[in-house]
């Protein structure tokens, strides 16, 4: 079992803020990858990139393309570190990697 303190975070962040209308699951997850990495916050941005192949909310090819944007708009420290974390993922033999979108619904 969690900590109670991990547990009422993940609990808040999936049972509401994940689960709001208007934005999809895909989007809510560029938004996040795009912070985590703007503000340092290394490894959310490793869980985050791992579960945006692992859902398959995002390709491989998805998220070099989101690295390329990040470093020009949110500075090449921050795409570096992206590009390395997700080098270091790809390597992983259970990384589950999607080189394409999956279904539809899984964009919801």
């Amino acid at each position: 079992m969690s900590d109670p303190y991990t547990e009422l975070t993940t609990d808040h962040l999936m049972g509401v803020v994940w689960a709001r209308p208007c934005l999809a699951r895909r989007d809510r997850r560029l938004v996040t990858l795009t912070i985590a990495a703007v503000t340092g916050q290394r490894d959310p941005l490793r869980n985050h990139l791992r579960a945006s192949l692992e859902s398959a909310d995002l390709s491989l090819a998805e998220l070099h393309e989101w690295i390329i944007h990040l470093a020009h708009y949110g500075g090449w420290p921050a795409g570096t570190t992206a590009y390395a974390l997700l080098a270091e993922i790809s390597r992983e033999p259970t990384a589950g990697l999607s080189t394409q979108r999956g279904p539809s619904d899984a964009r919801t």
